[in-house]
């Protein structure tokens, strides 16, 4: 249940910037294994069908989508290989923002967020009320 909703809550915040941009978006994660890749592509089809998977009424303060707007924004899921590009860059940003969760004074992971390069730091401008 913890990939699913880590899954659940990165796809997400991704979409939610792919809206605030005019924008569809492709979810390409790195391939695991027969088992793994079918269980996220279960999750992404699920996010599209049924929208997020938590109780309304303790999500609602985050201002979970529906999933219509999920339908709408999630265009296409491919994994990718361990050999793409995209996936090892991808590496680069995993380790600093799993050590920045436990420790936010982690330095790659301030670099990361002070030069504005993860998705936190530009939904957050979209999700405020505006004053």
């Amino acid at each position: 249940m913890l990939c699913k909703t880590a899954f659940t809550v990165v796809v997400e915040h991704a979409a939610k910037y792919a809206i605030a941009q005019g924008m569809k978006l492709r979810v390409h994660p790195e391939r695991c294994n027969k088992a793994e890749d079918a269980n996220l592509e279960g999750y992404y089809k699920a996010l599209k069908a049924e929208g997020m998977p938590f109780a309304n009424d303790n999500s609602d303060k985050y201002g979970p989508m529906t999933h219509e707007q999920l339908n709408q924004t999630l265009y296409e899921f491919k994994t990718k290989q361990k050999t793409s590009p995209m996936a090892q860059l991808a590496d680069l940003y995993l380790w600093p923002i799993c050590m920045g969760g436990y420790h936010a004074s982690n330095r790659p992971y301030q670099r990361l967020t002070d030069d504005g390069k993860l998705i936190d730091c530009h939904i957050r401008r979209h999700l405020e009320p505006a004053s």
